[in-house]
């Protein structure tokens, strides 16, 4: 049997994806990625391929572009975004997954890194609530999310701080 391949696919000069991602928390921080050429921060993940689960999408992908890999809850939410990109129509559907490096991960502690995948010229950054308004991520509809996220780690780790 063939190698699987990714969900995507062109219908009326549209492309469509499907894509899982991971929001990976650090101290009130989450992880993004861009390639180096691109101006835009992205949640770290990649396109689904065919009969993979998005957990195993995500596992996948970040153990190539960080050489770690991350534990992933269930599912969070699903985006649906439009967009162009390179002059191409897109259509994604994109499945959001809580993830969390390994305790002993030394990435915790860098701001800005580099992806271990060197042909894709990855970078990777933390960046807290208000940063997220700051740099220039997509899809822009995801911050929202993304800032709720945050206020929740926070207040989950004022509650574990006062039951000490």
């Amino acid at each position: 049997m063939a190698e699987p391949t990714d969900i995507t696919f062109k219908i009326c000069n549209v492309r469509v994806n499907c894509r899982a991602v991971a929001i990976i928390l650090n101290e009130g921080n989450i992880l993004f990625q861009k390639r180096e050429t691109d101006p835009v921060w992205a949640l770290p993940g990649g396109k689904i391929a065919v009969l993979e689960k998005g957990k195993d999408t995500i596992n996948r992908e970040l153990n190539e572009e960080i050489g770690e890999p991350v534990e992933v809850s269930n599912l969070y939410n699903v985006e649906e975004n439009f967009f162009e990109y390179k002059g191409e129509q897109f259509h994604e559907y994109m499945f959001l997954y809580i993830a969390k490096l390994k305790e002993n991960s030394d990435l915790k502690y860098e701001k800005f890194f580099d992806g271990v995948e060197k042909q894709k010229h990855l970078k990777f950054a933390w960046f807290n609530k208000e940063e997220l308004d700051e740099y220039d991520i997509v899809p822009l509809e995801v911050k929202d999310t993304l800032k709720e996220i945050i206020d929740t780690y926070e207040q989950d780790v004022v509650k574990s701080k006062i039951r000490r």
